[in-house]
């Protein structure tokens, strides 16, 4: 099956998201980057919110400012 990818501005709250691990830290939050499902170290998270290009996650985990074109590979869930 094929990765479904989404872009910043059209992720919406509760859409489970394939990350990196924790990257850094900003004023205190842990920072993660949107990355492939070919990535060992990987993570899937809850979005929270998207506001002005920052995704924020429902871990307490949020991006950088991204380009609203940055792709997310969505977490498959089978409909069965």
């Amino acid at each position: 099956m094929a990765d479904i990818h989404v872009s910043t501005k059209h992720l919406q709250a509760d859409d489970r998201v394939v990350t990196s691990p924790v990257v850094g830290e900003d004023f205190g939050l842990p920072l993660v980057e949107p990355t492939t499902r070919t990535v060992r170290a990987r993570e899937v998270r809850t979005v929270r919110s998207v506001v002005g290009g920052v995704v924020r996650f429902t871990d307490g985990t949020k991006s950088r400012k991204l380009h609203g074109r940055t792709s997310w590979v969505l977490e498959y869930q089978d409909p069965t």
